[in-house]
């Protein structure tokens, strides 16, 4: 080994000095060489090889985009070896760009994704499944019943493992990021293509019939909502009581009587039943669910009903930990009292979102000051369009809980929901970063919340699901489920591009404002423990660390 620090070193080259060299055809002289032209030099081309190769791997993490570009246009979320040529994917791995699901395969992520963060693997997962599947085996497979029900009830989870049934199959447990696994079961057969489906993603599935027919009967214990969600879909249920009958479904048929008549569908539980008699199939009704019985509206979407089924399940709770409303103060005092709490709360609810917002900058913009036409900086700095936004929907919510105390009614979210969603984002219309058709309407994308588990609903479900949502929070009677089910499912359903966080901090606190509770601040301190209660509500099902926090921030100001 040659130390180039060592300008006396003796060497065997036997190549002339060449000090006319181009730069390009110098490094290619080799090292003997450089040691002839000295340190400086050495040093010199140190630098410029440098820069060369700097230069090159810029231009293949270039091309390399454009590649992924393509695919991603195309619907790709995941990435085999083999479609990127192997140093542009050297590339992507080395920026950040594509994360390892296992050999050969890789997911799409945010190279300023913090170290723990699921969020790039979540969006990838499914498209992992049915690109994976699709390439190992080909058409001869079908997720399990117990998969497709999750899937059909309009849940996209990842689950901790996922069952995939396939001619062949290796029985084996594939081990994937985040904790997950594929196991693929080899079966003798899959079910008669009458039974199966492919969903809009290539996902392969049981049919709504055959999931309900042909999932384990602990389903309607471990996934309970998701069933009750589907069988409220049937105000018809005629194809459901076609599977039963053609297949002679016995137990299967049995338990589906029962559980309609749990979900107070009695008409379409009679119409089974009688179906069955008919058949000569011995018909012995059980009721497969546990605990009361669960509301659901025949004909609904699944997601409008698995919104109320939730509701119903999570409200005694709720009603057990907050503590009673107080006296409803008069106008004046309510609005007085909101009025001391904004600095706070806007300093708070801003920086939980990311935002470096000072308080100068919210009573700059509390007095009037804030100059967006006259101020360059004032119109086009993010932090501060953000602080006016939120002054905005303040302004909105105040007018609104004044009203609602004189009226003597409720503060109605399906009329001002998309009235503040619109405040929160004026500033960015009055800079023309955004259109004011933009703000009309819900997302249409998939949305993922970063560090959480939960993914929300499809775009395509968002119309039923905000229906459902404005009929629950609008027609419940006790303001603190109001408030706490009110914020905790908007988040749950994420309608909108950006500004779901804030929008439902101020959902609940319109309703505690208006309803004799006081404003409740989350504060910058508590986001890990708020964001954590949040998750636990939407991918545990325990709605209690969420409303214990909300019920100790009442009860401190009570």
């Amino acid at each position: 080994m040659v130390d180039l620090d060592d300008e006396s070193q003796s060497h065997d080259c036997d190549r002339q000095k060449r000090p006319d060299l181009e730069r390009e055809e110098l490094l290619e002289f080799g090292q003997c060489y450089l040691l002839e032209i000295g340190h400086a030099h050495i040093l010199e081309v140190g630098r410029l090889a440098e820069d060369m190769v700097m230069t090159s791997k810029r231009e293949i993490l270039a091309d390399a985009m454009q590649d992924l570009h393509g695919l991603q246009e195309d619907g790709h979320l995941v990435v085999q070896s083999g479609q990127i040529a192997a140093d542009r994917l050297k590339a992507l791995k080395d920026a950040g760009y594509l994360l390892p699901i296992m050999k050969g395969w890789y997911h799409l992520s945010d190279p300023a994704t913090r170290p723990g963060d699921t969020t790039a693997w979540s969006m990838s997962f499914w498209s992992f499944i049915q690109r994976y599947c699709e390439g190992r085996f080909g058409e001869n497979w079908v997720l399990s019943p117990e998969i497709s029900l999750t899937l059909h009830a309009g849940s996209e989870v990842p689950p901790p493992q996922v069952m995939v049934h396939a001619l062949k199959g290796g029985n084996n447990a594939l081990e994937l990021p985040g904790g997950q696994s594929l196991f693929d079961l080899r079966v003798k057969e899959l079910p008669p293509r009458t039974q199966r489906m492919k969903l809009e993603n290539g996902l392969r599935v049981y049919t709504q019939e055959a999931t309900l027919i042909h999932m384990a009967e602990n389903c309607y214990q471990t996934q309970s909502l998701s069933v009750a969600a589907l069988l409220g879909t049937y105000r018809n249920p005629d194809k459901l009581v076609r599977a039963v009958v053609e297949g002679s479904h016995k137990r299967p048929g049995s338990r589906l009587v029962g559980a309609l008549a749990h979900v107070n569908m009695d008409a379409q539980a009679e119409r089974l039943a009688g179906a069955m008699r008919r058949a000569g199939i011995d018909l012995r009704t059980e009721n497969p669910f546990t605990g009361e019985g669960i509301d659901v509206v025949a004909g609904a979407s699944p997601i409008a009903n698995m919104l109320r089924a939730i509701w119903q399940r999570d409200r005694p709770r709720i009603i057990e930990i907050l503590p009673a409303p107080g006296r409803l103060n008069d106008v004046a005092e309510v609005l007085e009292q909101i009025d001391d709490v904004y600095t706070h709360d806007a300093w708070n609810s801003l920086s939980i979102e990311g935002y470096r917002v000072t308080m100068e900058l919210i009573e700059k913009i509390r007095s009037g000051v804030w100059d967006p036409e006259g101020d360059k900086g004032d119109a086009s700095a993010r932090d501060a369009m953000a602080a006016k936004g939120y002054w905005n929907v303040f302004q909105s919510v105040r007018d609104v809980v004044r009203t609602a105390i004189e009226c003597g009614e409720r503060v109605s979210m399906r009329d001002n929901l998309a009235d503040w969603y619109q405040d929160l984002f004026r500033p960015s219309v009055d800079a023309g970063i955004l259109t004011q058709g933009q703000l009309i309407g819900y997302r249409n994308h998939p949305v993922f919340i970063r560090t959480a588990n939960h993914v929300p609903p499809a775009a395509e479900k968002l119309v039923d699901a905000m229906d459902a949502y404005f009929d629950l929070v609008d027609d419940e009677e006790h303001p603190g489920v109001r408030a706490v089910l009110g914020h905790w499912l908007l988040g749950y359903i994420h309608p909108y591009p950006d500004g779901n966080g804030r929008l439902a901090r101020f959902v609940m606190n319109a309703v505690l404002a208006s309803s004799g509770y006081p404003w409740a601040v989350i504060t910058l301190d508590q986001r890990k423990r708020y964001m954590e209660a949040l998750d636990d509500a939407s991918y545990r099902s325990n709605i209690v660390p969420f409303a214990t926090l909300i019920a100790e921030h009442l009860k401190a100001k009570s």
